[in-house]
């Protein structure tokens, strides 16, 4: 049984990561939301956030969320 169940689980992960695919190149005019049906909200032009810069953001507001989050 814990085998069956094991083999279940290794299947399901094979299965998902060979699902994934890498974010498509696009320019910096995205068709949509999210920049496409997929979501990937990933711009390869973006050269503004990297890690030597990363340390540098600072907080320019917050928004208390009301009620459960």
């Amino acid at each position: 049984m814990l085998l069956a169940v094991i083999s279940l689980v290794f299947i399901g992960l094979a299965t998902k990561a060979a699902g994934q695919t890498v974010p498509p190149e696009v320019d910096a005019d995205w068709e949509s939301y999210n920049n496409g049906v997929e979501g990937w909200r990933y711009n390869a032009d973006e050269k503004t956030l990297t890690p030597k810069s990363a340390p540098q953001l600072v907080e320019k507001w917050r928004f208390p969320a009301e009620g459960v989050t």
